[in-house]
């Protein structure tokens, strides 16, 4: 039996704020009835966006499963177009209970590239946290 936690988050709401050369976003999760809030910056080039909104999602989890910084780390954020369909994947990796792993998400892109790099992280974290 793995020694992680093993409940699923869902996805509220993904907000994002230009401040010209910068973009804030905050993403709202829940853990059951319980609201989370998390809040990230980044440059506005280079995929400002996409990258705010996981990182604001990675913020949220450590929050919600009471983990380390080095417990859970975005590693890679990218939107890309597969069969012509825009779409965001994401890599992090975590440390939880000894077991080390590589977990990758993928969403594609409906309403916004931020709102698909929450649900990517979310893919991705869900499948190896809410594994029982």
């Amino acid at each position: 039996m793995l020694d992680r936690p093993q409940r699923r988050i869902r996805f509220i709401e993904c907000s994002v704020q230009d401040h010209g050369d910068r973009v804030a976003t905050t993403v709202a999760l829940a853990d059951g009835d319980t609201p989370f809030e998390g809040t990230a910056e980044r440059p506005t080039d280079e995929g400002g966006a996409r990258w705010a909104a996981a990182e604001a999602t990675v913020l949220v989890l450590r929050q919600v499963y009471d983990l380390a910084p080095d417990q859970v780390t975005l590693k890679d954020v990218v939107s890309f177009d597969i069969g012509g369909h825009p779409a965001v994947a994401t890599s992090l990796l975590t440390t939880v209970g000894g077991e080390r792993r590589s977990l990758f998400g993928l969403s594609r892109i409906v309403d916004s590239e931020g709102q698909a790099a929450v649900l990517a992280v979310l893919g991705a974290t869900n499948r190896f946290f809410g594994a029982g």
